[in-house]
């Protein structure tokens, strides 16, 4: 793919390649800036900070950074969270704000090291902590790495951005049809008679996700165990599976059997985000049959004689439903509701033709959304693939 001259790379200490910033700010809200990244809005596997909050919304001690300094999740590293600022604002505090030394490394070669596999996996290696291993800057600066010239670093970073650009294009597009899918629903819906009903009178069942204490770090397994679908597994109206969990299979048989998912039933999201809205849905697929679902996730199946599951799916996806769902949750950042408000959502329901009717056309969209998740995937692996050549070991 590339052809990488190894010659001329030198060992250098990290700390003498790359500073951390620690520009302390005590009252966020009086930092004059209008924008904090926390460690919520960085996307992992992308090199750039696209979402932000207010700092009228935090509080304690932030990181001020600058346009062009890069923010590290340096907590759970293994999530790979980092972007490049263009614009100034404050940054967690579990977090570093790194930027380059020139004379060893250039700006926009920092974050394609950083989300490299060598840098990513010395990071997850130092880490200390059990719950949430944390990379400490002392101990990090002093880590030795192989770093290309800086003429080989500009080229490989070409190479990098360029790939990156076409991937975030990608993706803008898609999230604007993922709000015209939201908003097509409801608009359509209101072309064809139909009566209003209320979630909790369609249900077969509607049953939460497990009691957290149910589900503990013992009883996860690399492999060979049952499925786990959480939050992350649900995006933009589809069951998103590049998220992976497992559960021991003597643990789920014992104490989990009824929170198997089935094929055709409903995954709906009890808490989300900025990014990740609360209510979200998405359809069970035969490739999971007999998951177990997490809490926070419920699990929901209609009365096949009134209502098309899919019908569903994208009525709880659509700007309607997300506003109700909005009014009946609770909190702050993480917004959640419970079963007992989410079966008071009322939807439209036209008849069971007209919902199929309704479905081809949102599959014309569904089409269209497939496409841009592949260029977007496509994207993803090119650039990781690039990686793995230019820093092979």
């Amino acid at each position: 793919m590339i052809d990488v001259d190894r010659s001329s790379w030198r060992r250098v200490r990290f700390g003498d390649a790359v500073q951390s910033i620690t520009n302390r700010v005590e009252d966020p809200s009086a930092a004059g800036v209008d924008r904090y990244v926390g460690l919520d809005h960085l996307d992992p596997g992308s090199l750039t900070i696209n979402r932000w909050g207010s700092p009228s919304e935090v509080e304690a001690t932030k990181l001020r950074f600058q346009p062009g300094d890069v923010v590290f999740a340096r907590r759970r590293a293994y999530q790979r969270k980092l972007g490049v600022a263009r614009f100034e604002g404050i940054a967690s505090a579990h977090s570093l704000v790194l930027r380059a030394r020139q004379s060893e490394m250039l700006p926009e070669f920092l974050p394609v090291f950083l989300s490299s596999d060598v840098f990513m996996e010395r990071a997850i290696q130092i880490s200390v902590g059990s719950l949430s291993p944390t990379v400490n800057w002392k101990t990090l600066a002093a880590q030795e790495f192989d770093l290309p010239p800086l003429v080989q670093q500009r080229r490989f970073s070409d190479l990098i951005w360029a790939i990156e650009n076409e991937r975030r294009c990608a993706t803008n597009e898609l999230e604007a049809l993922v709000r015209v899918r939201g908003s097509f629903l409801p608009e359509a819906a209101a072309q064809v008679p139909c009566c209003r009903v209320a979630l909790g009178d369609l249900a077969v069942v509607l049953r939460d996700g497990p009691f957290g204490s149910k589900i503990k770090t013992e009883h996860y397994v690399y492999e060979g165990g049952v499925r786990v679908l959480r939050l992350q597994n649900l995006r933009n109206g589809r069951l998103s599976l590049a998220d992976e969990a497992f559960l021991d299979k003597s643990h789920v048989d014992s104490a989990l059997t009824g929170h198997r998912v089935q094929e055709g039933e409903i995954l709906v999201a009890g808490m989300g985000d900025d990014v990740n809205p609360v209510g979200r849905a998405c359809i069970v697929e035969a490739s999971v049959d007999g998951a177990v679902h997490k809490s926070d996730v419920f699990r929901f199946r209609p009365d096949e004689t009134r209502a098309n599951a899919q019908f569903l799916v994208e009525v709880l996806n659509s700007t309607l439903v997300r506003d109700q769902v909005l009014a009946l949750a609770q909190g702050g950042t993480r917004m959640r509701i419970n079963t007992t408000n989410f079966r008071k959502v009322i939807v439209p329901l036209p008849s069971l033709a007209d919902q199929e009717s309704l479905n081809r056309q949102v599959r014309v969209l569904e089409s269209a959304q497939t496409t841009l998740e592949r260029r977007v995937e496509a994207g993803a692996v090119l650039a990781n693939a690039m990686s793995k050549a230019v820093f092979a070991k």
